[in-house]
């Protein structure tokens, strides 16, 4: 089966726990050859000082300065050690549609923008909506970013037919490359030696989805 926990809108001690309850989530359920997927829309940005991309909860208003922001906001390799831990022998994504220029009150615009490089993990999948060092649009279909509208519309066919991950990423950057007249490019790591679908088992079998809320 495939578990899906939902949260939205979250302050910093709300995408705390979240966090670790989907590390409890994936340690409970494991099989041995998982897909974990961890998705996060909203403000992010690297810290060029630290070398390190963090995720802002909505309470950022309280971040003024960058030597704030380690103890005010989330680590992306916090998400990949609670994943790699919980599901050391499956394989891990995580889809970050957060590169945006002014993260939190506190940072001028002119001061760095979008993530930082971040290097391949094994059995990891890294997915960022645009280059590193560049910031994502957030006009897509009124609802969603430009790379989210997409992300979206490819898997409503990954729904039907198996298509593997790599694939997905590949025809996403595409179309929003082409939508944003190459301003916006997403990136990603791949780090994983097999071809994996989401939704089907061994890319054929359809898999049943059970939501938490």
């Amino acid at each position: 089966n495939f578990y899906v926990l939902k949260a939205t809108n979250l302050d910093l001690s709300g995408m705390k726990k979240v966090i670790a309850d989907f590390e409890k989530i994936l340690a409970q359920n494991r099989t041995g050859n998982d897909i974990a997927l961890f998705y996060f829309s909203g403000h992010g940005a690297g810290i060029n000082a630290e070398g390190k991309n963090y995720l802002f909860p909505i309470n950022n208003g309280n971040i003024e300065d960058e030597y704030q922001v380690s103890d005010r906001a989330i680590h992306t390799d916090t998400i990949l050690t609670a994943m790699k831990t919980a599901n050391r022998s499956g394989v891990n994504l995580m889809m970050l549609d957060a590169c945006r220029d002014k993260p939190y009150n506190g940072r001028p615009k002119s001061r760095g923008r979008g993530m930082l490089p971040t290097p391949p993990v094994s059995g990891t999948v890294q997915a960022y909506a645009t280059a590193f060092g560049k910031t994502a649009s957030d006009n897509g279909d009124g609802r969603n970013s430009l790379y989210t509208t997409h992300l979206l519309q490819i898997l409503e066919v990954a729904k039907q037919e198996p298509i593997g991950i790599e694939d997905i990423l590949i025809e996403v950057g595409e179309l929003v490359s082409n939508e944003s007249n190459g301003n916006q490019k997403p990136s990603y790591n791949y780090a994983v030696s097999d071809r994996i679908c989401l939704g089907f088992k061994d890319c054929k079998q359809p898999i049943q989805v059970n939501t938490t809320n």
